[in-house]
């Protein structure tokens, strides 16, 4: 019945199909995809996670629950699945990469970091997560940017609390630079990696040297 796409005979079969529970792995799959078709999104929701408890090493469930919830949006359930992954498989790069997306995408950036770093930890040439940590130190640089006002700060009388501030945002930067510069290192041609953060961060510390022989990128 899947083969010729009839999800909703797949629906009403499977229970009789699972008293076998050789195959109930397999079923359950097809339960999923059969659900997605259908777009009943409750059935959907509860059999994934079902797969997902039983068969927490099938990557079909893991990955398609992440996809699922990631589509609505649902980033906070999602990273409840990956964070469940990085306690069964810590030892798995890719699931701290996927945890630390999911932290990203809810501005858990903190969090992030660890992810990641435990990511490159495991693959010292992950160029994904050092990008995504260039990224993160980025955002935080223009948070602090706008929350510390140092435009303002340093028409005061203030000149200690500028400087302080300017201190940390170009620290800021300089970790975003140290990131993006490693992922090009390990990830040289795939630009959209590094390219435009590295610009960035090599333009916030007057860096135009170095910013002059990024030119030859694309």
């Amino acid at each position: 019945s899947y083969a010729i796409s009839k999800y909703a005979d797949v629906i009403t079969f499977l229970p009789y199909a699972q008293t076998d529970s050789s195959t109930n792995e397999k079923l359950l799959e097809i339960g999923c995809k059969a659900y997605i078709n259908l777009k009943r999104s409750e059935e959907k929701f509860t059999m994934l996670d079902e797969g997902f408890i039983k068969y927490p090493n099938n990557e079909f469930f893991f990955a398609t629950i992440i996809k699922e919830y990631n589509g609505i949006n649902n980033y906070e359930k999602s990273l409840i699945y990956a964070r469940k992954m990085t306690e069964l498989y810590p030892n798995i790069r890719r699931y701290w990469y996927i945890r630390g997306k999911q932290e990203q995408l809810i501005e858990d950036y903190d969090s992030a970091i660890i992810s990641f770093t435990n990511a490159i930890k495991l693959q010292t040439d992950d160029a994904e997560s050092y990008s995504s940590l260039g990224d993160i130190y980025k955002i935080k640089a223009y948070n602090f940017d706008n929350d510390s006002i140092i435009g303002d700060i340093s028409l005061s009388e203030n000149k200690s609390l500028f400087k302080k501030n300017r201190d940390k945002l170009n620290n800021l930067y300089k970790l975003s630079m140290y990131n993006y510069e490693l992922a090009k290192k390990y990830a040289e041609n795939n630009t959209k990696l590094w390219l435009t953060g590295l610009k960035e961060a090599y333009y916030n510390l007057n860096m135009g040297e170095e910013l002059k022989k990024l030119e030859k990128y694309k």
